[in-house]
């Protein structure tokens, strides 16, 4: 008796009405919190350093977090199991489910018709009436009309159903990340993105490379960011709103940046040699030799300026790259330094150089297995609501009295003053 009360409370519209709200109150609250996916690198890293406790909100109650976690996966199963049973509960109990308890009423008495006239009027209208009893002294017919509209309801839960199962299937094995990808070096998707899905299972072991990595810009403002994308022996030219897709990966480009190569020695010592990633252009980026206590903090001005003790860059196009470098030691300033690519100042005991330096993009890897079958099941749903409202469940009672008087008792879903308009109009018809 339990389990058939827990499985009756399952599928009731309570139930279901109260897990959609706790889904639409989660990810209310998710909109609200500061988008990691949308914030600058300095957004981010002042959020991170004013506000940490809304920082790690973002990072684990963003939308992005929770629709690939387990209690959202848990609570769309629930979601679509209640759906299927009051599905399957509407389908057994089509007749008893119609009753004044559920639908609006609506009644009416007159005088001076005959059963002919009566169902001459019902089929006029274009209801589908049936005698369901019959004497010499009462009948009684039953009219239906808007039968559509129960199988758009039915429709409409199954394009449901397949949207739960699909967010399901879709936050077990849907894969987003974002890959720094240096120019002209191969990069594995594997080892870079570091991913595992709720499922345990990790991306295909994709290699590829990214060359000719452009920014465009219009008056000093960014308008167009593309590359080239080499997997194997197959290209693409992807660009910002113009990815490229492989085996069911998107690969989009989203960030920009320069790769200078830093080599710092003391004394004749070689003490750094590398690539550093600067992270954006706009900001300050700094990385560090921790064996010596350096902290190098690193600017990059593509088209470089100096005016009246102002510095800046006129463009993004690099007609005069200079990188700002200001070197610490033990946490103490040391020097600042202007440095193009080839120069080699010196800091102290140190000599600092930029041989040459490269490019970088990252790249928004996705893949969601379920957003086709998505987009189908909401216009199945969409188009048998549609149904369900433009077909609307009615019933008419006709009782028939032998001497002309008549009864007329009507019950629909929607529209109760629809309802009882088309009352008035038929108990006028049949008196005619």
């Amino acid at each position: 008796m339990t389990v058939k009360r827990i499985w009756g409370f399952i599928g009731s519209r309570t139930f279901a009405v109260w897990v959609l709200f706790l889904i639409i109150l989660i990810l209310t609250f998710s909109a609200f919190l500061p988008n990691q996916f949308t914030l600058t690198d300095e957004e981010l890293l002042r959020l991170q350093k004013e506000r940490p406790f809304l920082w790690k909100l973002s990072t684990y109650l963003s939308t992005p977090s929770i629709v690939t976690s387990i209690p959202f996966v848990v609570i769309a199963f629930f979601l679509g199991l209640s759906t299927f049973l009051c599905t399957i509960k509407r389908l057994k109990t089509r007749k008893r489910d119609f009753s004044k308890r559920r639908a609006f009423h609506a009644s009416l008495s007159g005088r001076g018709a005959t059963l002919e006239k009566v169902l001459k009027v019902l089929v006029q209208r274009g209801w589908h009436s049936e005698i369901e009893r019959s004497s010499e002294t009462i009948n009684v017919i039953r009219a239906n009309k808007g039968a559509y509209g129960f199988w758009g309801s039915i429709i409409f839960h199954g394009g449901l159903i397949v949207i739960f199962i699909t967010a399901i299937i879709s936050s077990i094995s849907r894969f987003n990340a974002e890959i720094i990808a240096p120019e002209d070096t191969e990069v594995s998707m594997r080892e870079e993105s570091n991913y595992l899905s709720i499922a345990g299972s990790r991306p295909p072991d994709i290699n590829f490379t990214v060359r000719d990595i452009r920014l465009e810009a219009k008056e000093a403002v960014p308008t167009q960011l593309s590359a080239l994308l080499i997997v194997g022996s197959q290209s693409f030219n992807i660009a910002v709103n113009r990815p490229a897709t492989l085996w069911g990966y998107q690969f989009s480009p989203s960030r920009y940046g320069v790769s200078p190569r830093f080599v710092i020695r003391k004394k004749g010592v070689l003490l750094f040699d590398s690539y550093v990633n600067l992270r954006s252009l706009f900001v300050d980026d700094y990385f560090e030799v921790k064996e010596e206590g350096l902290r190098l903090l690193v600017r990059f001005f593509p088209d470089f300026y100096r005016e009246k003790g102002k510095i800046g860059t006129r463009g993004f196009e690099e007609k005069n790259p200079v990188f700002f470098v200001r070197v610490y030691k033990e946490g103490l300033l040391l020097k600042d330094l202007f440095v193009r690519p080839g120069d080699s100042p010196m800091a102290g005991d140190y000599v600092i150089s930029i041989p040459e330096y490269s490019h970088w993009i990252s790249l928004i890897v996705s893949r969601d297995p379920g957003t086709f079958a998505f987009i189908i099941a909401f216009v199945i749903s969409l188009a048998g609501l549609i149904i369900r409202f433009i077909s609307n469940e009615r019933v008419i009672t006709v009782i028939h009295y032998a001497d002309g008087r008549f009864d007329l008792r009507a019950w629909s879903r929607y529209y109760p003053a629809f309802l009882e308009k088309e009352l008035l109009e038929i108990g006028d018809e049949v008196k005619e």
